[in-house]
């Protein structure tokens, strides 16, 4: 299984209605919903999701943002196999626009890439 981490996000963009618990349990439920554990410790693997929404411009009316989910796991150095990190071994990511009063749209793009995730996890990981 994963573990899932969002980032801190902005203050003001979780007034606006993106909130960083619902991202996370957006994730979760998704990962379940596929049939991979969802671990709650530290240690192993972890589900990384990095969020980040830039004010909209006055005239525009637009929220930009970027997304990015990046799996990171534990390897092991072939040559000394006492040596031990953790380092990104998948990522997705984009950058978008969405219309001030519809900042839900991040959340459809986050759950895209989740389906994305779990497609490729499932391919080495078959059930």
């Amino acid at each position: 299984g994963v573990r899932v981490i969002v980032e801190k996000m902005d203050a003001e963009i979780e007034s606006a209605g993106l909130a960083r618990a619902t991202l996370q349990t957006d994730v979760e439920l998704k990962l379940r919903q596929a049939g991979i554990r969802v671990l709650s410790e530290a240690g192993g693997s972890f589900l990384a999701l990095y969020v980040n929404v830039y004010a909209p411009r006055p005239r525009l009316g637009l929220y930009a943002f970027s997304i990015r989910l990046e799996l990171w796991q534990r390897v092991v150095l072939e040559r000394n196999p006492a040596v031990t990190l953790a380092t990104g071994t998948w990522s997705i990511g984009g950058v978008g626009m969405a219309p001030s009063d519809q900042l839900s749209t991040v959340r459809e793009y986050v759950r895209d890439y989740v389906d994305k995730f779990i497609n490729a996890w499932l391919s080495v990981n078959p059930k």
